[in-house]
């Protein structure tokens, strides 16, 4: 009766937590976080959003608050997948594919990426490549994080292994890294393809990357925290060059 108590908290949480984020209001947001975590103290979905508020970022600790609050709702996330493995018997499916595993999947992107952040790095790495053996479709999108990592760090012989099986991808997040690491190579065909897909495809998002004054604010709100943000601001040269290319004064 008791785990079925906590089955409740846990999916009451849950319910909360989606109810708050629907509308997109920061307040509500917050508010929202707050009730579910009443309602369950270690939620992990509400650990994650609450890394990733405004007043959380702006703490002079944040790096270091955020990875706590990651690595709380990354072991706890496991624990409940672990738990819902134990309960399948035997199991249908790979529990991956399960909607309990997508808050671990959420914590685990956000440690690594707050591990990033605070200087390690190789353990982000490994994060990543487990992410990508436990659910090798990559919906959480770990490959293009890799490739945005091996930018950041200055691996570039990693990132020219890497780089074959993006091969006819334009997702944005791959494109932009190939467009930067281009671009710090000196490659003008690779940059000259690479913009231009950027450019017919995410003139938004390289509005956004370039931080030109004229960048769409809905955008902003999605990819000021993302890691390809960082790796574009982290480059000024890069950012300087693609403002050139945008006709946008510096």
């Amino acid at each position: 009766m008791e785990s079925m108590d906590a089955a409740a908290r846990q999916l009451r949480a849950q319910e909360v937590l989606a109810e708050g984020l629907e509308n997109g209001r920061a307040l509500e947001e917050i508010l929202s976080v707050e009730a579910a975590l009443r309602i369950d103290p270690r939620c992990p979905d509400a650990l994650i959003v609450l890394a990733d508020q405004e007043e959380v970022r702006r703490l002079a600790s944040a790096p270091y608050v955020r990875l706590a609050l990651a690595h709380l709702a990354h072991d706890e996330a496991w624990n409940r997948v672990r738990a819902r493995q134990k309960a399948m018997a035997p199991p249908k499916r790979d529990v991956f594919d399960m909607l309990v595993a997508r808050p671990y999947l959420r914590a685990a992107i956000l440690l690594a990426g707050c591990l990033v952040e605070t200087g390690h790095a190789d353990l982000a790495r490994g994060i990543y490549r487990r992410v990508m053996r436990q659910e090798p479709r990559d919906s959480m999108g770990a490959r293009y994080l890799l490739a945005i990592l091996d930018v950041r760090t200055g691996d570039d012989a990693a990132f020219e292994r890497r780089r074959p099986q993006f091969e006819g991808d334009e997702h944005p997040a791959w494109v932009l890294t190939d467009l930067l690491a281009a671009h710090r190579r000196g490659d003008a065909e690779r940059m000259g393809k690479a913009l231009e897909i950027a450019r017919r495809r995410y003139p938004e998002i390289v509005a956004m990357v370039a931080e030109t004054d004229d960048a769409d604010r809905s955008e902003a709100l999605e990819w000021r925290s993302s890691e390809l943000y960082a790796l574009w601001r982290a480059n000024p040269p890069a950012q300087r060059w693609l403002r050139e290319w945008l006709g946008v004064a510096s």
